[in-house]
């Protein structure tokens, strides 16, 4: 076989959770640190809050009585929402170099 990959995959999960937003990094950075080489195949988000809050549904600014400039506050959504998340993740297993070149050459030189 001499275009098979050099790895196999050993396992395959498919997962579907909600999250806030630092659980979902975490859970991302812990891939890295796995025991085995684990690929985000496919990933899938969905935010609980699609659309940033629109200025003109916010409350005007009240003026304040020292006759300085109002400030305009806007509501904290930024950390606050939660993800729909969906991904598949494989496990993959590399090939010894060697015993590939071996199953690859001529039956003389075996």
């Amino acid at each position: 076989v001499e275009n098979a990959p050099p790895f196999e995959t050993i396992a395959e999960v498919r997962l579907k959770f909600r999250c806030t937003q630092s659980v979902f990094r975490k859970f991302i950075n812990s891939l890295s640190t796995a025991p085995a080489f684990l690929v985000v195949d496919t990933l899938q988000l969905q935010n609980s809050s699609p659309e940033p809050p629109r200025r003109d549904a916010l409350p005007p600014p009240s003026a304040p009585a020292d006759g300085t400039m109002p400030v305009e506050k806007l509501p904290v959504i930024v950390g606050r929402e939660t993800l729909a998340v969906s991904l598949k993740i494989r496990a993959l297993e590399f090939k010894d170099p060697k015993s590939q070149l071996l199953q690859t050459a001529p039956a003389s030189v075996k």
